[in-house]
């Protein structure tokens, strides 16, 4: 049984899926939104590559621990935790 990332919209993804994928990008237009416009018209923007990460996938081998709502948990707590919530959507939601 493969391990799986459970977040709050439900679903998951597999751990190594995880860390595959990298951290969360978001649109770049909501950094550049703040800068003043002149920077756009002169041009200074060419070039650039501008990122908005929200979250920074970190890879499993350098967790220590994990902080929840519930407290800190090791990967044996996190597993738990992601099996129960997986149960718990399978009972609420199969068939639906």
């Amino acid at each position: 049984c493969e391990e799986k990332i459970v977040g709050d919209g439900g679903g998951g993804v597999g751990l190594a899926e995880a860390e595959a994928q990298g951290g969360e990008e978001n649109e770049a237009s909501e950094v550049t939104a703040a800068w003043p416009a002149r920077a756009k018209e002169v041009g200074e923007l060419e070039g650039v590559t501008v990122r908005n990460p929200y979250f920074e996938w970190v890879p499993s081998r350098l967790v220590d621990v994990y902080v929840t709502e519930a407290g800190e948990v090791g990967v044996e707590g996190l597993k738990r935790v992601a099996r129960e919530r997986e149960e718990l959507e399978e009972r609420l939601f199969d068939g639906i």
